[in-house]
Protein backbone atom coordinates (compact mmCIF):
# COMPACT_ATOMS: atom_id res chain seq x y z
CA UNK A 1 0.00 0.00 0.00
CA UNK A 2 1.19 3.21 -1.01
CA UNK A 3 1.39 6.25 1.55
CA UNK A 4 -1.77 8.04 -1.02
CA UNK A 5 -3.63 4.85 -0.53
CA UNK A 6 -3.16 4.63 2.85
CA UNK A 7 -4.02 8.01 3.98
CA UNK A 8 -6.96 7.69 1.37
CA UNK A 9 -7.93 4.86 3.53
CA UNK A 10 -7.38 6.97 6.73
CA UNK A 11 -9.50 9.64 5.61
CA UNK A 12 -12.25 7.90 4.80
CA UNK A 13 -12.17 5.66 7.94
CA UNK A 14 -12.33 8.81 10.01
CA UNK A 15 -15.24 9.83 7.87
CA UNK A 16 -17.46 6.84 8.85
CA UNK A 17 -16.29 7.18 11.97
CA UNK A 18 -18.14 10.50 11.79
CA UNK A 19 -14.42 12.65 13.35
CA UNK A 20 -15.17 16.29 13.32
CA UNK A 21 -13.21 17.47 10.36
CA UNK A 22 -10.50 19.46 12.56
CA UNK A 23 -9.73 15.80 14.40
CA UNK A 24 -9.62 14.29 11.09
CA UNK A 25 -7.16 16.80 9.65
CA UNK A 26 -5.00 16.51 13.18
CA UNK A 27 -5.24 12.90 12.28
CA UNK A 28 -3.95 13.24 9.24
CA UNK A 29 -0.90 15.22 9.62
CA UNK A 30 0.62 13.61 12.38
CA UNK A 31 -0.04 10.30 10.42
CA UNK A 32 2.00 12.07 7.33
CA UNK A 33 4.94 13.16 9.62
CA UNK A 34 4.86 9.69 11.06
CA UNK A 35 5.20 7.92 7.65
CA UNK A 36 7.61 10.77 6.75
CA UNK A 37 9.94 9.92 9.38
CA UNK A 38 10.08 6.22 8.54
CA UNK A 39 10.75 6.90 5.51
CA UNK A 40 8.92 4.12 3.85
CA UNK A 41 6.91 4.05 0.43
CA UNK A 42 5.64 0.79 1.22
CA UNK A 43 2.95 1.22 4.09
CA UNK A 44 2.91 -2.74 4.73
CA UNK A 45 6.94 -2.40 6.06
CA UNK A 46 6.22 -0.11 8.96
CA UNK A 47 7.34 -2.03 11.90
CA UNK A 48 6.74 -1.37 15.64
CA UNK A 49 10.40 -0.36 15.55
CA UNK A 50 9.41 2.37 13.38
CA UNK A 51 6.40 3.26 15.83
CA UNK A 52 9.19 2.96 18.88
CA UNK A 53 11.52 5.16 17.20
CA UNK A 54 8.98 7.97 16.44
CA UNK A 55 8.26 8.06 19.75
CA UNK A 56 12.17 8.46 21.02
CA UNK A 57 12.53 10.79 18.02
CA UNK A 58 9.35 13.27 19.29
CA UNK A 59 10.98 13.24 23.14
CA UNK A 60 14.43 13.79 22.09
CA UNK A 61 13.16 16.71 19.64
CA UNK A 62 11.26 18.00 23.02
CA UNK A 63 7.63 17.49 22.14
CA UNK A 64 5.36 17.99 24.91
CA UNK A 65 4.08 14.90 26.68
CA UNK A 66 0.57 15.89 25.29
CA UNK A 67 1.57 16.31 21.66
CA UNK A 68 3.32 13.62 21.87
CA UNK A 69 -0.11 11.50 23.29
CA UNK A 70 -1.77 12.81 20.45
CA UNK A 71 0.50 11.68 17.81
CA UNK A 72 0.60 8.39 19.22
CA UNK A 73 -3.22 7.97 19.30
CA UNK A 74 -3.38 9.17 15.56
CA UNK A 75 -0.13 6.73 14.81
CA UNK A 76 -2.07 4.21 16.21
CA UNK A 77 -5.45 4.39 15.11
CA UNK A 78 -3.70 4.57 11.51
CA UNK A 79 -1.67 0.94 12.38
CA UNK A 80 -4.70 -0.57 13.66
CA UNK A 81 -7.44 0.71 11.43
CA UNK A 82 -5.52 0.80 7.92
CA UNK A 83 -2.39 -1.60 8.27
CA UNK A 84 -4.93 -4.09 10.37
CA UNK A 85 -1.76 -4.02 12.75
CA UNK A 86 -2.17 -4.07 16.81
CA UNK A 87 0.48 -3.43 19.14
CA UNK A 88 0.06 -4.04 22.78
CA UNK A 89 0.36 -0.96 25.13
CA UNK A 90 3.66 -1.84 26.23
CA UNK A 91 4.90 -2.23 23.37
CA UNK A 92 3.57 1.10 21.85
CA UNK A 93 2.92 3.29 25.32
CA UNK A 94 1.77 6.18 25.83
CA UNK A 95 3.95 9.31 27.63
CA UNK A 96 3.39 9.78 31.25
CA UNK A 97 3.19 13.21 32.39
CA UNK A 98 5.84 13.64 34.97
CA UNK A 99 7.27 16.73 36.16
CA UNK A 100 10.22 17.55 34.10
CA UNK A 101 10.85 14.85 32.10
CA UNK A 102 8.87 12.00 30.34
CA UNK A 103 8.57 8.27 31.04
CA UNK A 104 7.02 5.79 29.38
CA UNK A 105 3.97 4.47 31.10
CA UNK A 106 4.51 0.23 31.66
Amino acid sequence: MTKEEGLEKLKLILEIRGLASQTRNNYKSAVIQFIDFTGKEDMNEITLSDCQNYIAHMIKKGYKPRSINTNLCAVRYFTETVLNTIYSRRQFPNIIYGDDQVEYEL
